[in-house]
């Protein structure tokens, strides 16, 4: 249920988040407290296709301005995904979301900053948790910066935020505390009682003390579902409380912008986002990905990958139509490649197009399963024609041996059991030999 207006003040004034227009600066009577000191986060979209629904927003919104009137403020500014409040006496929170869908900015700014973000964090991980279960986002610090810093190129993530002015945003690793204490101050502790969903009734007759947020954080897992969500909450929060964020150690650096993207690259990049298809959050594959295509690059050979695709446009269009175009392609293998179905539509548009002579087919995965992989057979035991290939079963046989019979005619790069990473610089200069 996503209700698509609500009344900020509970009376008969209602505000439409869909209808209102898009935010691109703060009014002038609002500016002066936005120059203070503020508590930010970003949470962004993990996949390349994904965006954030619209609804979020709304969800959001609704809940900022309840939680701004518990703590005596009250609605000051809405816009498209945009909404700040006032949370009593020189204090204000609010969320914003990108014009392109693929960011939603939460902040805080006054003395209480901390706290006021932490409680808005707990209402941005119930709705992403609860209601949009395949949306998975990465959290990023979102900090303010000096107008002198936007052009330093030693200063990374810099960028001109259009309520803040310009800000920086690093990526942050969150782990949730083994030992908690109680939640202070009381009113926290309130919020995220009124934020979570309620205890069901057989775990209250195991504990009547039990809290909503006690459940929600260490509730028994009695299935997978369970287990996918409660991790997932504890990722978006920022209490220091209940979790401890640091800085990232490493992410895949941004690609290129997609303006940039050539049309007719020397090198068309076929790939899994996973190693392992069976965890969630596995990006491997993603950052291998980024590492192959930076060293052709650096050998002076043009690609177009997957990670290029403007959010707005469609991969099939993107991809598919430079498939003629190309010179080279290169399929990044792996057990989870053969059970993506995107991936095997791909692979078959190559080989059913003049590139099937022109395909370097490059073991990438480290998880132990290509070690074994003496043969094409073998490692295509994890390819299942049915979940890949509509129409009848004569049909899907001969696309099925169609595949496998145009990999067994290929050297494949390294040779099994040997992978990518078994030696990352000797197997890419002899990926370069082939592709030139």
């Amino acid at each position: 249920h996503f209700d698509i207006c609500f009344s900020p003040f509970g009376d008969s004034n209602f505000v439409f988040p869909a209808l209102l227009p898009p935010v691109d600066s703060l009014p002038s009577w609002l500016a002066k407290p936005f120059t203070e000191a503020i508590e930010g986060r970003r949470y962004t979209c993990v996949k390349q296709h994904d965006f954030i629904p619209p609804t979020v927003a709304s969800l959001l919104m609704e809940r900022v301005v309840a939680m701004g009137r518990r703590l005596e403020g009250r609605p000051m500014f809405f816009g498209r995904g945009t909404v700040i409040v006032s949370c009593g006496r020189k204090q204000y929170v609010g969320i914003h979301l990108t014009r392109d869908d693929r960011h939603l900015d939460a902040f805080s700014i006054g003395s209480h900053r901390n706290q006021v973000l932490s409680g808005l964090s707990m209402h941005i991980a119930v709705v992403i948790t609860s209601n949009y279960r395949g949306l998975e986002l990465s959290k990023h610090r979102l900090s303010r910066l000096g107008t002198a810093d936007l052009d330093d190129p030693d200063v990374p993530g810099a960028f001109s935020h259009p309520l803040l002015g310009p800000c920086r945003v690093d990526p942050v690793a969150t782990t949730a505390l083994a030992q908690r204490e109680a939640i202070a101050p009381a009113w926290l502790a309130a919020e995220y009682e009124l934020a979570l969903p309620a205890v069901p009734s057989w775990e209250i007759r195991k504990d009547e003390q039990r809290t909503r947020l006690e459940y929600a954080l260490q509730r028994e897992t009695y299935n997978e579902r369970d287990n996918e969500t409660r991790n997932a909450l504890t990722k978006y929060l920022v209490d220091p409380q209940i979790v401890s964020e640091s800085q990232a150690d490493s992410v895949p650096s941004d690609p290129p912008l997609a303006d940039d993207a050539p049309l007719d690259p020397d090198v068309l990049i076929s790939y899994a986002t996973k190693f392992d298809s069976t965890q969630p959050h596995d990006t491997r594959g993603e950052e291998v990905l980024l590492s192959v295509a930076t060293r052709l690059q650096e050998a002076g050979l043009s690609v177009y990958h997957g990670l290029l695709c403007p959010s707005a446009e469609s991969w099939e269009t993107e991809w598919f139509g430079r498939v003629p175009m190309s010179r080279s392609a290169v399929v990044m293998l792996s057990p989870a490649y053969f059970k993506s179905k995107q991936c095997v539509l791909e692979i078959l548009a190559l080989l059913e197009s003049d590139l099937r002579d022109k395909i370097v087919p490059l073991i990438v995965s480290d998880s132990g399963e290509v070690d074994k992989a003496m043969s094409v057979d073998e490692l295509m035991r994890f390819f299942d024609s049915k979940k890949m290939f509509r129409g009848d079963q004569k049909k899907q046989k001969l696309k099925a041996h169609f595949l496998k019979q145009s990999f067994r005619r290929r050297n494949w790069l390294p040779r099994p059991p040997f992978t990518l990473n078994d030696d990352f610089d000797t197997h890419t200069t002899a990926l370069i030999r082939l592709l030139r």
